[in-house]
């Protein structure tokens, strides 16, 4: 039987150490009392933007969905798969979060992608995953020429406002339970950015 990579061995040890058998309860709070996360993120799937790790976070604290260019689909009720739209409502009615955080960066791929017109294959998946950014082209005629920064924080803005489309957190949002906000992780040098903030 072939044996687990030694980087993943280690890794589990170190959290079992740190959150099961160690000083820090938060994991073992949130299995023995349930999750009740301080917010929502919906981030890139990008391997250098870790919420946990940017929001100094700890087990149980953050309900994140990941996905190519933390993009936010439309609310959509045909019989297709809508994993960010299922997590959406999960987060927001099932554990009732307090905040959603959309969560752009630079030197995006899928943001790049789209620009360079790069990777949009209608016939593949990045290529209809990306489609969803096609509304920016009004805004943008001339991609190429554009700032990515610009565009990027543009790609926010779109999902906060398909956010809000969403009747489950309208609600929400129009009642005061719930608040969304929009932002931009510059990675070189390191700074994050309020894009756009709801209500």
């Amino acid at each position: 039987m072939r044996e687990l990579p030694a980087w993943l061995t280690k890794g589990f040890a170190n959290f079992q150490r740190r959150f099961v058998s160690g000083e820090d309860p938060s994991f073992r709070h949130a299995v023995h009392f349930g999750q009740s996360p301080k917010a929502m993120v919906v981030a890139c799937a990008d391997s250098r933007v870790d919420p946990a790790l940017l929001f100094s976070a700890r087990p149980g604290e953050l309900f994140v969905v990941r996905n190519v260019a933390a993009l936010i689909p439309p609310p959509e009720e045909d019989s297709g798969f809508h994993g960010v739209s299922a997590a959406l409502e999960f987060g927001v009615v099932t554990l009732q979060v307090p905040q959603v955080l959309v969560v752009g960066h630079s030197l995006c791929g899928g943001v790049r992608g789209f620009m360079g017109q790069v990777g949009t294959d209608p016939k593949s998946y990045l290529g209809r995953w990306l489609a969803l950014l096609r509304p920016l082209q009004e805004e943008f005629p001339e991609l190429g020429a554009c700032e990515e920064k610009e565009v990027g924080q543009a790609a926010v803005k779109l999902s906060l406002r398909r956010l809000a489309s969403f009747p489950f957190v309208a609600e929400k949002l129009a009642s005061g339970k719930l608040a969304a906000f929009g932002l931009y992780f510059q990675l070189d040098p390191p700074n994050l950015e309020l894009v756009e903030a709801i209500p």
